[in-house]
């Protein structure tokens, strides 16, 4: 379980970094995600929805990290970059499931609040 507790470990931090090729060379081709805003959502899609959000990340601070069965389950905190300079902290809750691959991370759950 502690290599997919490392995917999703690289996964965040390719959005911390900005790099997209680390999260691109992680998601498998059938990779869908969900969340409250978009239900779903294919590869494609989740670059083009969630990706941008890369930009505002400062940091994913996690609260809880666990391997559960087949799934890795993630609660972080974001302290996020704002207009103005100012940042905000939103916490949320996620379920990336990794099946066993080369290109592992095959789908994600995630649930925003904000504080």
């Amino acid at each position: 379980m502690a290599d997919r507790v490392k995917l999703v470990r690289d996964a965040y931090g390719a959005y911390e970094s900005g790099d997209r090729r680390v999260l691109e060379e992680l998601l498998s081709d059938d990779f869908t995600f969900s969340s409250p805003a978009d239900v779903g959502i294919d590869r494609a899609m989740y670059f083009e929805r969630c990706w941008p959000n890369a930009e505002t990340i400062v940091r994913y601070e996690f609260v809880r990290l666990a391997g559960v069965g087949d799934e890795v389950v993630a609660t972080s905190k974001q302290p996020r970059r704002m207009a103005g300079g100012f940042a905000t902290q939103r916490s949320s809750g996620s379920m990336v499931t990794a099946l066993p691959g080369p290109r592992s991370t095959s789908a994600g759950t995630s649930v925003a609040t904000e504080p």
